[in-house]
C-alpha cells in the first residue's frame, strides 16, 4: 500500500514533499485474508470513495507540486480503473494538468508487482526529477 502512503504524506505535509509517485496504487483499501474471502464491494467502494473524498480536501493547490499515478491491467491492477479514473478527474478538478505537474498513466499488461513496478519506474522518475518548466536547467 505504498502509493496510498505516499499520497497521504504529499497530502499531510505538503512543505515536506515537492511530488509523488504512487504506482499501483491499491485503491479499495483492504486486504484479502483468505480465510474471510473479499471485502463486500459496497465496502470497498466505500472505503476509496472516502479516501478520494479527503485527497480532494487534502491535496495542495496545483501548481507547486507534481503528482505521479499509475495502474496496470492485469492482477490486483485490473480491478483499480474506476477509483484510478477518478483519481485523474480530480487532479483536473483541481487544476493539475497532464504530463505538466499530473501524470496517471495506464500500462497495458502490466500487473501488480515489483517486477511490474521496476520495468516502468524510469516513467515516474523521470516526470518527477525534470526541471520545472522555463526553469534554465
Amino acid at each position: 500500500m505504498g502509493g496510498l502512503v505516499s499520497l497521504y504524506a504529499l497530502a499531510r505535509y505538503p512543505g515536506v514533499f515537492g511530488g509523488v509517485a504512487a504506482l499501483s496504487v491499491h485503491w479499495p483499501l483492504t486486504l484479502n485474508f483468505p480465510w474471510l474471502g473479499p471485502p463486500p464491494r459496497a465496502v470497498v467502494d466505500t472505503l476509496a470513495g472516502n479516501w478520494l473524498a479527503w485527497l480532494a480536501d487534502a491535496l495542495p493547490a496545483a501548481g507547486s507540486h507534481r503528482i505521479y499515478v499509475d495502474r496496470g491491467t492485469e492482477t490486483l491492477d485490473a480491478a483499480y480503473a474506476p477509483w484510478h479514473a477518478r483519481m485523474a478527474g480530480l487532479l483536473a478538478e483541481k487544476g493539475y494538468r497532464d504530463g505538466l505537474d499530473a501524470m496517471t498513466p495506464v500500462f497495458p499488461g502490466a500487473d501488480h508487482s515489483e517486477r511490474s513496478w521496476r520495468a516502468r519506474l524510469a516513467v515516474p522518475l523521470r516526470f518527477l526529477l525534470a526541471p520545472a518548466p522555463g526553469s534554465p536547467m
